[in-house]
């Protein structure tokens, strides 16, 4: 028995098998080197809320010393207060958990939003902190779903090691609340 169309049609197997594998080889070979070299585009979160541009208002003056001048008369000069501050009378239906904390070690302040009453009317919390150095830093706690804020949402602003004044005001039913407004410090550690 003599097969003569096997050795033809095995070789063009052998030769088909062949040619693939040098494809997949060069394919492997060659992926992911038509990309451009850089770092990957950052992703922009879908429905982010633009951040109102109008400072907060601010009901409490700055308390004032005088200095002499050359003309003999005293001008007024603002003085610092890290002193605790009021506090607004939040509406019944608004209960905020909100938790301060200053970092004994780094002296980083942590703001987060641990619950409560009134979490659907809550549209934005601003964090104020008044260093002991003089200097003001403020920012907007950002919410992880768009339109409400989230159990564990959180903001750290950086303090220093002597006391520090911390603000927290939350913007709810299109009116400010300064909720907390206190001075955070770890007596006897920096010491």
């Amino acid at each position: 028995m003599h097969f003569p169309l096997i050795k033809p049609l095995l070789i063009r197997s052998a030769l088909l098998a062949s040619f693939s594998v040098v494809i997949l080889i060069v394919m492997l070979t060659f992926a992911g080197c038509s990309g451009t070299s850089g770092p990957p585009p950052t992703p922009t979160p879908p429905n982010t809320l633009q951040q109102p541009t109008t400072p907060l208002p601010t009901t409490l003056p700055l308390p004032t010393t005088t200095q002499p001048t050359t003309s003999g008369t005293p001008t007024p000069v603002p003085t610092l207060s890290l002193g605790p501050g009021p506090i607004d009378p939040l509406p019944d239906y608004i209960e905020p958990g909100i938790d301060v904390k200053k970092d004994r070690v780094y002296s980083g302040i942590s703001v987060t939003y641990g619950g409560g009453l009134g979490q659907g009317v809550i549209r934005e919390v601003r964090v104020k902190v008044t260093r002991s150095d003089g200097t003001i830093e403020e920012k907007t706690l950002p919410f992880s779903n768009p339109d409400l804020i989230g159990l564990g949402d959180s903001v750290t602003l950086q303090g220093t090691r002597r006391p520090d004044r911390v603000e927290v005001t939350l913007l709810a039913g299109g009116k400010y609340y300064r909720v907390f407004n206190e001075t955070l410090a770890e007596p006897g550690f920096y010491e």
